[in-house]
Order: structure tokens, then C-alpha cells, then sequence
């Protein structure tokens, strides 16, 4: 059961992403993983995460 949250979470975690402008924190589609999204908070492109870590 651990195994099954901890996938959720992790797909969460994969879909979301901060705006470089306003901060704050929203959920993509899966569809628009790896493209940049416009913030709907305040209409800025938010980028795909970097591989980086």
C-alpha cells in the first residue's frame, strides 16, 4: 500500500511546477509534461523542469 501512495506522490510531484514570476505553484497536464505552459495565475511561460538535480 506504502509503494502505491509513494507513486502517487510521485507523479504529483512530476506535474507540478512554479512560475518564475509569481511563485506560485500549479499542476500541468500530463499532456504538457515536457513543453512550457502559460501560468494561469498570471499568464507567464513556465518552463519544463530541468533534468538537473
Amino acid at each position: 500500500m506504502i509503494h502505491v501512495f509513494a507513486a502517487i506522490v510521485g507523479t504529483f510531484r512530476a506535474l507540478a511546477r512554479k512560475c518564475p514570476v509569481c511563485k506560485r505553484t500549479q499542476l500541468v497536464p500530463v499532456s504538457s509534461k515536457g513543453k512550457t505552459v502559460s501560468c494561469k495565475f498570471c499568464g507567464s511561460d513556465v518552463p519544463p523542469p530541468s533534468k538537473e538535480k
